[in-house]
């Protein structure tokens, strides 16, 4: 919960920038862009492909938590 539930302001660049993990996103940013260079990847913006990734994960950890008798896969 602390990790996923938890509110907060971020500001690219401000003087909390490294409180919400940015180097760990920059490393998914760089996995998926190298991906793309590879041709596993669809041609597009790599952060943007990042953000959904990142917040598809989020959806899965807080539906985890949330409903944990879920018949998951």
């Amino acid at each position: 919960r602390a990790l996923f539930l938890t509110p907060r302001t971020w500001t690219p660049g401000g003087p909390d920038d490294h409180d919400v993990g940015t180097d760990a996103f920059m490393v998914l940013v760089d996995g998926i862009a190298a991906c793309q260079r590879a041709g596993f990847a669809p041609a597009a913006d790599a952060h943007r492909l990042a953000t959904d990734v990142w917040a598809a994960l989020h959806g899965i950890a807080t539906l985890r938590w949330a409903l944990p008798d879920f018949a998951w896969p």
